[in-house]
């Protein structure tokens, strides 16, 4: 007979927020904050623990007019971070296991146009830098200094929104 195994996992997270507002149009602010993301069983019964983090955020707000930009600095800290690897002797092809430690930097930005009161226009996107800044003894699944999988380099978008009333 199968056995039933049962784990669990829990944490309070913290964050912390200033902001100043320059004038009526703009912000600046500062953020940090604690982040979880629980550990688990694999597939073979195989725990894996909690993945904890520490993330910066430092941004901008500010609307002039018809133009509206955004923007912000990132940086975060993973402790055991989650990292799928593949492995066909495992019941699913692979597991999820604590890596070590990771670190992802970057910047976001919006800008957006409001043509009149229908049309709008914007871009926006990112630059993004991960790493694993160290690993644990046995995790074979990346080398340090190897990027994040699953953690685009560049992003952008692009879009055109129309907006009318549906009851007239």
């Amino acid at each position: 007979p199968a056995t039933l195994q049962k784990v669990n996992f829990n944490k309070v997270s913290s964050k912390i927020a200033l902001s100043y507002a320059p004038n009526d149009n703009s912000n600046i602010y500062l953020r940090i904050a604690e982040g979880f993301r629980s550990g688990s069983l694999n597939d073979d019964g195989v725990i894996y623990d909690p993945e904890s983090l520490l993330a910066y955020e430092l941004g901008f707000k500010t609307a002039m007019g018809q133009l509206r930009a955004e923007g912000n600095l990132y940086y975060s800290i993973y402790d055991d971070y989650q990292s799928f690897v593949f492995d066909d002797t495992l019941p699913s092809d692979g597991a999820v296991v604590n890596a070590g430690e990771a670190e992802i930097t970057g910047f976001e930005w919006l800008l957006q146009w409001q043509f009149n009161d229908q049309w709008s226009f914007a871009f926006n996107g990112h630059v993004t830098e991960s790493e694993f800044t160290s690993l644990h003894p046995g995790f074979f699944g990346a080398k340090e200094g190897d990027p994040l999988n699953a953690v685009e380099k560049y992003g952008y978008g692009v879009s055109v929104d129309y907006a009318f009333n549906w009851s007239s």
